[in-house]
Parts: structure tokens; sequence; C-alpha cells
């Protein structure tokens, strides 16, 4: 999905990629520089986040409310930058922030992609394969009713920390908050049942999620990669997502028109990704480096 948005020439953002059409760093725009920035600020808080859950961290309450902020305050920062397009975490952790904000500072719908898979198989590896991910407490708490989950509160770190606040006491400790699956597999301690639910709340949430986001949210395009006759490349999807921004009726005037302006299209060369796996790429290295006080950036 980045390389496809990277595709109809939208700046795009993905983990510790970045896809912009420039050849130097010259050729950027202050508020390019700005959103970029304020993208890795955003990722750094939630890796701190994800830190306080590793075996033998005790992070507190107000830590988790000081990061949640802060996070939230950079979102908001890349929202109003030139980045038009945000992939993978921390946003569809912040799901209706995200909406809610792009929708109040840029005054018109955003245009929502995304990416599904059928929820019992997307349940069973999850655990699995993203161990360090994080999730609401409240929702994965062994031998209660999975029927008490929210919509999408699960996977919303905002409201968690909200719901988390309004409790009387409130918590003291993150680990009362949040929790890893890694977290949850040692608490379960081989018991299968509670491995079960793990896996059974994994299913409900997702189900809730994406329903959630398909009846609520103004979504334009939806894709799941796994059960497609043809594999997708980027091409394909870029040029799927280019016919329904034409022919949706979800879009408005006011959409359009931004789209049009900035030039969104499907073009016919790959842009040179900004992307690596792991540390940034060394074309965004230089713009990391003047974020003073980042920690998952000290050793770049």
């Amino acid at each position: 999905m980045y390389d496809a948005t990277c595709r109809l020439n939208v700046t795009s953002v993905h983990g510790n990629a970045v896809c912009i059409d420039v050849n130097d760093h010259s050729e950027l725009k202050p508020n390019q520089i700005d959103g970029i920035k304020a993208h890795f600020y955003a990722l750094s808080h939630y890796k701190h986040l994800r830190e306080c859950a590793e075996e033998g961290k005790r992070c507190t309450f107000a830590e988790v409310i000081e990061n949640v902020n802060k996070m939230k305050e950079m979102i908001r920062e890349v929202i109003l930058s030139g980045v038009n397009a945000v992939h993978d975490t921390p946003y569809p952790f912040m799901t209706k922030f995200v909406i809610e904000t792009a929708l109040a500072v840029r005054k018109h719908p955003p245009i929502l992609i995304t990416s599904e898979r059928d929820p019992v198989k997307w349940s069973a590896r999850r655990a699995e394969t993203h161990s360090i991910a994080i999730i609401c407490r409240r929702y994965f708490t062994f031998d209660s009713e999975p029927s008490s989950m929210g919509m999408y509160d699960a996977f919303d770190m905002d409201n968690c920390v909200e719901l988390a606040s309004r409790q009387s006491p409130q918590p003291l400790m993150y680990s009362q908050v949040f929790a890893s699956y890694r977290q949850l597999i040692s608490e379960a301690d081989g018991n299968q049942t509670k491995l079960d639910q793990i896996t059974e709340f994994n299913r409900i949430a997702i189900y809730n999620y994406q329903t959630i986001v398909r009846t609520v949210y103004p979504l334009v395009y939806a894709i799941d990669m796994f059960e497609r006759d043809q594999p997708a490349t980027e091409l394909t999807i870029a040029q799927e997502i280019e016919r329904e921004i034409i022919s949706s009726s979800k879009i408005s005037n006011a959409t359009r028109a931004a789209l049009q302006a900035a030039r969104v299209h499907v073009i016919e060369k790959k842009i040179r990704n900004r992307s690596s796996r792991g540390m940034p790429h060394r074309f965004i290295k230089p713009i990391v480096r003047t974020m003073h006080g980042s920690r998952p950036f000290s050793k770049i």
C-alpha cells in the first residue's frame, strides 16, 4: 500500500521509509521536512511505549499519558505538513484521532485505503509474528467475555488511555493499561485455554476494527492481498486506487480538487523510494540527525 501511494505521486511515510519525488535535500520544502521529522518523532513515542512491555521495564501510567499525548501532537504535525499518505504504525493505533484531525485541519475528509485479512487467519498468526505489538489490556483479560470488547477499542491507544484515566483509582503502571502479545503469552504460562482466548480476542478485535472502518469512516479502497487470484503489485494497486478515486461517490468535490492540485495520478516510472529495512535510508538520515533528544535515532 505504501509503494502504491508512492506510485500515485503522493509523499508517503511507512515506518523508517519515506517516499518523495526529489533528488536532493535542497529540493525539499520546509513543510515536507517538518512532516518527515514529525513522523519519526511519532514513531519514536510509539517505540518507547512498546519498549515498556519488555521484561524488567517498569514504566508508569504518567509516562504512558505523556507519550500518547506527544504522539498525538506529532501525528497532528504530520497531517498539517507536506506528507500526504501515512501507513502502518503508529497510525492504525490512532485511527479515530487521525481521521478526526485530518478532517479538522484539512477541512475535507481524508481518503482511507486499507488492507484486510480474514479475521480467523489473521488472529491465528498475529501474536506469533508480531509478538511485540501493543494492545489494550482491558480487552484481553483472561476469563472475561469476548462480547465486552468495543468496536475498535482493542487497537485504539488513545481510547485505551482515556478509559484508564476515568478509572477510580487510576492505574499506576503501564502494565495495567497496555500489554504486548509476548506478555500475554507469558502470562498464559502454557495454559491452552488462555492461549486460545488470546486468539479469539484477536479475531473479534480485527473483525470489529475492519467492520467499523468499512461502515463509519469514508473508506474508498480495501484489498485482501492474500485472497486474490493474481499477486497484487504496487502498480496494479495504484491503478485500482486511482479508478476508485475517480468513480467513488464518497469523495467530495473539495477532496477531488485537492487531489488534482497535488497532481495525484499513476506515474509511469517508480519514484526512487527513500526506503530501507531497519534504520532509515541514507537520504533520510541527515534529517533525522537534527532530531536532538529522540532516543531511537541516537546511533545514526
